[in-house]
């Protein structure tokens, strides 16, 4: 499963463990144990994973750009509700005060970004090369984070450039798959969020909600197989989805995590933004990216050992 060259790309060589500890052993043999261990490895991870999460940074970065150069490119105002124009002419004609304020509760403009501006097509080259490079770098990160989760020793960049020439061709594959089903399932939620009052746009909704928190426990695997096994990219989506029931206490208990994560986060912004500090929204470039991902590795990986690489190992023993 794990045969690998000891040089990546002719740069990076890959050096081999030295010593391996009964610990190390047992966490090969047996997997992570509970929130107890998970600690004493976050801990003693720690400033790999803040490493770790300046590369991972290029994951979020163009996003930030390509969101920031769509709000200051040319825009035009548009109209939020139909009634707007037959209200705005009512209004012109004979005013009154029920015209004014349907007006002001209907007449609400937003300003759209103009078609087949430069801005419009910057945005769209930042979101390809981010698309074509997010399998890769999700892989690179995955790699790293599993040989913490499996009490391995790590070598960053060699480790990180070594999983991504390994799994190139799939990478991508997967990579721009994942990339659209997330801008999908993004774009689909903010949309089904602007419409209400019809009893198909609440139930569409709603299954896009179900299917987004679905995607969600499924990519705590998807990765980890990937550079774990070789299978399909179909076997990867089908093999994900069965993990979300069979693993779902851990899949719970990993959401609860980021949950916890991310709200400490938010408590702290709530508390210190007003007075004027903006470290609360800087901290997370920092942790957050990394620290998330070790979460949904370390509660997954015990699941594909139990029911993925145990049985192989027992069938190859007999």
């Amino acid at each position: 499963m794990d045969n690998k060259n000891n040089k990546i790309f002719g740069i990076f060589p890959r050096k081999e463990k030295k010593e391996i500890t009964a610990e190390e052993i047992e966490l090969e043999q047996k997997g992570p144990k509970g929130i107890k261990f998970f600690f004493k490895l976050l801990g003693r991870n720690f400033s790999k994973l803040l490493t770790l999460n300046l590369m991972m940074l290029f994951m979020a970065i163009p996003i930030i750009i390509a969101v920031f150069v769509y709000i200051q490119g040319p825009t035009t105002p548009s109209q939020t509700n139909v009634l707007s124009p037959a209200l705005y002419g009512i209004e012109l004609i004979s005013g009154s005060p029920a015209i004014t304020l349907m007006s002001n509760h209907f007449g609400t403009t937003v300003s759209l970004p103009v078609h087949n501006s430069p801005i419009f097509i910057a945005v769209g080259a930042i979101l390809l090369l981010l698309a074509i490079t997010w399998g890769w770098q999700n892989i690179g990160s995955t790699y790293v984070i599993r040989s913490m989760v499996r009490g391995e020793p790590i070598f960053m960049w060699s480790d990180y450039f070594y999983a991504i020439k390994r799994n190139l061709k799939q990478g991508l594959l997967m990579g721009l798959l994942d990339f659209a089903v997330i801008g999908v399932l993004g774009f689909d939620i903010m949309y089904f969020t602007g419409l209400s009052g019809s009893f198909t746009n609440d139930l569409m909704y709603f299954c896009t909600i179900g299917i987004a928190i679905v995607y969600f426990f499924m990519r705590f695997y998807l990765y980890i197989m990937l550079i774990t096994f070789d299978l399909s990219i179909y076997k990867l989506l089908k093999n994900a989805l069965i993990f979300v029931i069979l693993g779902i206490k851990r899949n719970i208990m990993g959401v609860l995590g980021i949950i916890l994560l991310v709200g400490i986060n938010l408590l702290l912004a709530v508390i210190f933004v007003p007075t004027g500090s903006i470290i609360p929204l800087i901290l997370p470039a920092f942790y957050l990216l990394s620290f998330s991902s070790f979460i949904s590795a370390y509660a997954a990986y015990p699941n594909i050992q139990k029911y993925m690489i145990d049985p192989q190992t027992t069938a190859s023993e007999e």
